[in-house]
């Protein structure tokens, strides 16, 4: 499947979760968001749009990338004979990560509440006093475990959409 083909597919099929996708298809697609979101991010920073939601275009066409990179990522997986319920073990980490922003969030506002133009020994003071507030190490502890679980998630998603097509040749 060539480039311009696979962009095609991904828009054609982009509701489409019954059927399978190849791995060029695949990663022709993923190569195509890629572009997308490199321009659209020039396209930001050159008109000032980069401060408000990441980038209001990056923003649009995430959005309208969205479904059809989830819908080919689950033809994906069942092409290669992995199950695509596999894709919600994708929630730990992110509910990991919704936990312990929401957990950590007013606490971290409030040592950073003060910090416009710090001075150098401000901030050493507060890695001081940081490195030694337990609860703080803990909350960092945590999120290095939950970073770690969406590192392996990745890993998994990766090799899974590298496999070869398991799907018989007619």
């Amino acid at each position: 499947m060539s480039f311009g083909q696979a962009i095609k597919s991904g828009f054609t099929n982009g509701l489409k979760f019954r059927g399978v996708a190849s791995r060029s298809e695949y990663w022709w697609f993923a190569l195509f968001s890629l572009i997308v979101g490199i321009v659209t991010s020039i396209i930001d920073t050159a008109f000032g749009l980069d401060n408000v939601l990441g980038g209001v275009i990056g923003t649009i066409a995430s959005l309208v990338l969205l479904l059809p990179r989830f819908t080919l990522l689950v033809r994906r997986f069942r092409d290669t004979g992995v199950s695509p319920l596999w894709l919600i073990s994708a929630l730990v980490p992110l509910s990991g990560f919704v936990s312990w922003l929401s957990n950590n969030l007013e606490r971290f506002q409030q040592i950073f509440q003060n910090f416009e133009n710090p001075s150098d020994a401000q901030i050493t003071a507060l890695a001081r006093q940081l490195s030694e507030d337990p609860v703080f190490i803990d909350s960092l502890m945590q999120l290095l475990a939950i970073l770690l679980l969406a590192l392996l998630y990745s890993v998994f998603e990766l090799v899974v959409t590298l496999l070869p097509t398991k799907r018989l040749k007619q």
